[in-house]
């Protein structure tokens, strides 16, 4: 069977039609859970020790001065090159201190 011009016409018409159709059937977002996402915004707001903290201008008074130099020294060093470290998984992963494979 040979198509004529006309029929091709006719045939992009449906198929553009029908697809016209069936898209604006189709769902303006996904049918999700109604509290998708929540677990996200309470870890955050679990994880926020103070949200007001913006407001707060009192200094910090859990660690002096000279303690905070030599944090910030022992963490420049490691980005020296040519110096290796040991790291304990559990120093890594859990926030132990003075636990092993520390140097």
């Amino acid at each position: 069977m040979r198509f004529t011009r006309d029929s091709q016409a006719l045939c992009l018409f449906v198929v553009c039609a029908a697809s016209a159709v069936i898209a604006g059937c189709a769902p303006s977002r996904p049918a999700l859970h109604e509290s998708f996402g929540y677990s996200v915004i309470s870890a955050q707001q679990a994880q926020t020790a103070n949200p007001r903290a913006d407001g707060n201008v009192s200094p910090v008074a859990q660690m002096n001065g000279l303690a905070a130099k030599q944090a910030m020294d022992s963490y420049a060093k490691t980005f020296e090159p040519g110096t290796e470290h040991k790291t304990n998984t559990a120093n890594m992963f859990l926030g132990l201190t003075g636990v092993g494979g520390g140097e």
